[in-house]
């Protein structure tokens, strides 16, 4: 298997959300627990931002008008403190995407999200992190469809048996690998690790931390509103084999070797006399020019 590109989720790999700032704007104008979930991320005017029909600005308004409407005007206190929030930044998979950078292995974004996408990676400093981006408001298309999948292969100008793709929900795993990827459930930043050591990606040893907040339950409004982007874009019955998703954590200790096994064409493991494994250091992988996602 040659491996010419990765391709990432952000939220729940690169980003985390406590959603802090939609409580606090919620205690700050005296709204029940969950409203901005219910006001934000449950209408269909998300979709719509998702797809670039509606700008990132144009979908808060709408919120701050709809929450006006039902609870007064002291409601639109709400929304500072919720858009203030950005998330938080995991820096154990910003060192993971670092370093397989820095062997030549270009990294990429794929991400169900607004047209606020590209301000908050400037806002957050990680603009230069990845060698191109591809937010879900800019393609006019949104995960699982395979041919989000296929758009992203097309502008990496990687074909997408060479590409492999990483992320936390499993509906979109299936839509990855029906548009011909390799793809892997993200469930730890030592199960990827784990993972791109064997697929031979020179990766750093990883080590379980803390620093690794989980999702949060107050994000039950944006699952909510997946399940409904899953079911209009996959036509399929079929769900990732729970031998993809248990790879992580079965793969966990060969993140700390310094040495990985060969699992991929490039490797000499089928020659007489080869040890079938391969320093690190010694891979080298092709590199693509730097790039940018136009509309």
């Amino acid at each position: 298997m040659v491996i010419d590109a990765l391709l990432l989720d952000m939220d729940g790999l690169f980003r985390h959300w406590r959603d802090t700032g939609a409580r606090a704007g919620e205690r700050r104008a005296g709204l029940p627990a969950g409203t901005i979930d219910r006001y934000a991320y449950q209408h269909p005017n998300y979709r719509l931002a998702q797809l670039g029909v509606l700008t990132d600005d144009d979908w808060a308004e709408d919120v701050a008008d709809r929450l006006a409407a039902d609870f007064g005007p002291t409601a639109r206190t709400a929304i500072t403190p919720w858009r203030a929030d950005r998330g938080e930044i995991d820096p154990t998979t910003i060192d993971l995407a670092g370093q397989a950078r820095s062997h030549g292995l270009p990294v990429a974004i794929l991400s169900n999200t607004t047209t606020a996408f590209r301000a908050d990676l400037a806002y957050h400093g990680i603009t230069t992190l990845f060698d191109q981006v591809f937010p879900s408001a800019e393609l006019g298309v949104d995960k699982p469809a395979p041919q989000a999948f296929r758009l992203a292969a097309h502008h990496l100008d990687v074909a997408p048996d060479r590409i492999f793709f990483s992320d936390d929900e499993a509906v979109y795993i299936v839509g990855a690998r029906r548009a011909g990827m390799h793809a892997h459930r993200f469930t730890s930043p030592a199960g990827l690790a784990a993972r791109l050591t064997l697929l031979g990606i020179p990766s750093p040893c990883v080590r379980p931390s803390a620093a690794s907040p989980p999702q949060p339950e107050q994000r039950q409004g944006r699952a909510a509103d997946r399940a409904r982007t899953c079911s209009a874009n996959l036509a399929t019955g079929n769900s990732p084999s729970s031998s993809t998703v248990s790879a992580g954590s079965r793969g966990t200790a060969a993140a700390h070797r310094c040495t990985c096994a060969s699992r991929h064409a490039r490797t000499s493991a089928s020659r007489p006399g080869s040890s079938g494994q391969i320093d690190c250091a010694s891979i080298r992988l092709r590199s693509t020019s730097t790039g940018v996602l136009t509309k």
